[in-house]
């Protein structure tokens, strides 16, 4: 399982539409994602998000995928 992590608020602030993005051209909703109760927000990505997808979210500036 990968959650994504902001590496701060402010690139929450300026992401957050990025991933939200990314995550709808490979048929996912950020509003259907389970996400850990912080702030930022931790994403759960779903398992079957493609690695096209994957790496197109690693490649945003302040935002990190850990394994679990």
């Amino acid at each position: 399982m990968m959650r994504l992590v902001f590496e701060n608020p402010s690139v929450f602030n300026e992401h957050n539409k990025d991933v939200a993005k990314i995550l709808e051209e490979h048929g996912h909703s950020i509003e259907r994602i389970m996400t850990l109760k912080t702030f930022p927000p931790i994403y759960v990505l779903p398992e079957n998000m493609p690695q096209e997808g994957l790496d197109s979210l690693k490649a945003i500036e302040g935002v990190r995928l850990m394994e679990t």
